[in-house]
């Protein structure tokens, strides 16, 4: 009898270790979804989601991560962008670059949040001191004619 149980129950087990391997997979697939129909705050919620999960496969929890972090940029959200930067940057995961600080900064931007995109360029500044792309982008804000990114760049010693 015990044998029979065991036959019965060792399948629906397999097949709900299963599902949860795919689970992952299948929320950074719903974040992705959500991030192309601009909805940032379903993207950021899949995306968590699916790293509280801690997933085994590397690949899928670094798109989570980069999916996570484009849905707070594109959103607008400073904090939780710069908060989620930084974690990388003080974890030090190999793959964060200066370069996704100047992706985030391009993204906050777009969302219309300049003084975020500031304060991002200048963490980024502050990770990868030496990085041309950081100084690049920095410079350019420098001359823009945007009264917003002018004040911030002030407020943060970039300008007199």
């Amino acid at each position: 009898m015990a044998s029979k149980r065991l036959v019965i129950l060792l399948p629906l087990l397999v097949a709900s270790l299963h599902g949860c391997a795919d689970k992952p997979a299948s929320l950074l697939e719903n974040a992705k979804t959500a991030l192309a129909g601009n909805d940032f705050a379903g993207a950021e919620k899949y995306a968590s989601d699916g790293l509280a999960l801690a997933p085994q496969d590397a690949r899928i929890q670094w798109q989570l991560e980069l999916t996570l972090l484009e849905a707070r940029a594109r959103s607008g959200n400073v904090e939780a962008t710069l908060t989620q930067l930084q974690g990388l940057v003080q974890n030090n995961n190999p793959q964060v670059k200066a370069a996704h600080f100047v992706t985030a900064a391009d993204r906050m931007r777009s969302s219309g949040n300049k003084e975020g995109s500031i304060k991002i360029l200048d963490a980024g500044a502050k990770s990868y001191p030496q990085d041309p792309a950081i100084t690049k982008a920095i410079e350019q804000a420098k001359s823009s004619a945007d009264e917003t990114e002018q004040n911030a760049l002030r407020s943060l010693g970039y300008l007199d």
